[in-house]
C-alpha cells in the first residue's frame, strides 16, 4: 500500500512539474476576430496602458509549417512567442503579434493584417519588424519583397525567397539566419538571396550556424542581439505615425 501511495504521489509531482514548465509566464492574449485575416496571439508592452500617448515598436512573427492549423496554442511552441513566454529575453516593451495560418502565408493577407492592427493598436509605424522561421522565413522574404515599405527591418530564419524581389529589398535592412546542415530547407535557399542582394549593395547580413540543422534555428529568437538590431532600424519616411503620439524606445 505504501509503495502504491508513493507511486501515485510521484506521478502527481511529475505532472505538476510538467504543468509548471509549460505554464506561460506572460499574459499573451488570443484574438479571433473576423476583421483580421488570421487568428493571432498578441503581447502588449507592460506600459501600454500607462503610456497612452506613446507608440511602441512592433514585431510580427510568422510560424513554420509544424504550427499551422486551427489550434492556436501550437503557435506558442517555439519562436518569438515561446521566447516571450520563457522570458529569456525581455520583450515586454514590444507589441508582439504571432498569427496562425492553416494554408501557407499570403503576403496580401499579412499586409491586410498589419493595416488592421495599425488601426486598433498604438504601433510605431516607423519601427515595424518582420521575422519568421522555415515556412515563416519564406513568408518573411515574400511579404517584404512585395511590400518593402511596410518594414524597418526583417529577419528571415531558415527560409528562402524569390530573387526577382531582390531589387525591391535592396534598402530593407535584412538579417538572415540558416544552419549549414539543414536537411529540410537547404542553406542554398538563403545564399541565393544573399548573393543577389550583395550584387546590388543591399543592406544585408548573414549568420550561418555551423553544423546545425533545421530545428536548431529556434535559438535565434533567444538572443537579445536580434531585437537590439531591430531597434537600430527605423523608417524615417513613414507617413502613418501620428504627430500627437510619442515614440517609446525600449532598452536592453
Amino acid at each position: 500500500m505504501l509503495r502504491i501511495t508513493f507511486f501515485i504521489l510521484t506521478i502527481l509531482l511529475i505532472k505538476s512539474s510538467i504543468a509548471q514548465w509549460y505554464l506561460p509566464k506572460t499574459p499573451m492574449k488570443a484574438v479571433r476576430d473576423k476583421k483580421y485575416p488570421y487568428p493571432f496571439w498578441i503581447n502588449l508592452p507592460k506600459d501600454y496602458e500607462a503610456k497612452k500617448d506613446s507608440v511602441f515598436p512592433f514585431i510580427l512573427y510568422l510560424h513554420g509549417r509544424s504550427a499551422q492549423g486551427t489550434d492556436l496554442h501550437r503557435v506558442r511552441g517555439y519562436g518569438v512567442p515561446y521566447t516571450v513566454d520563457k522570458g529569456n529575453v525581455d520583450l515586454s516593451n514590444f507589441i508582439v503579434v504571432a498569427p496562425q495560418t492553416n494554408k501557407g502565408w499570403s503576403p496580401m493577407l499579412i499586409k491586410q493584417m498589419i493595416d488592421t492592427l495599425q488601426k486598433h493598436y498604438r504601433i510605431d509605424s516607423t519601427r515595424r519588424y518582420l521575422t519568421g522561421m522555415s515556412m515563416g522565413g519564406f513568408g518573411c522574404w515574400m511579404t517584404a519583397g512585395q511590400y518593402p515599405d511596410l518594414f524597418a527591418a526583417i529577419a528571415p530564419v531558415c527560409g528562402g525567397g524569390d530573387v526577382k524581389d531582390v531589387e525591391r529589398l535592396k534598402n530593407v535592412p535584412t538579417w538572415v539566419f540558416h544552419g549549414d546542415k539543414d536537411p529540410l530547407v537547404g542553406i542554398q535557399s538563403s545564399i541565393a538571396m544573399i548573393e543577389e542582394l550583395r550584387k546590388i549593395n543591399g543592406n544585408v547580413r548573414f549568420t550561418i550556424y555551423k553544423n546545425e540543422g533545421h530545428a536548431a534555428m529556434v535559438r535565434v529568437y533567444d538572443d537579445a542581439s536580434l531585437y537590439q538590431w531591430f531597434l537600430r532600424h527605423k523608417k524615417e519616411n513613414s507617413s502613418t505615425l501620428s504627430t500627437n503620439l510619442r515614440e517609446y524606445l525600449p532598452t536592453f
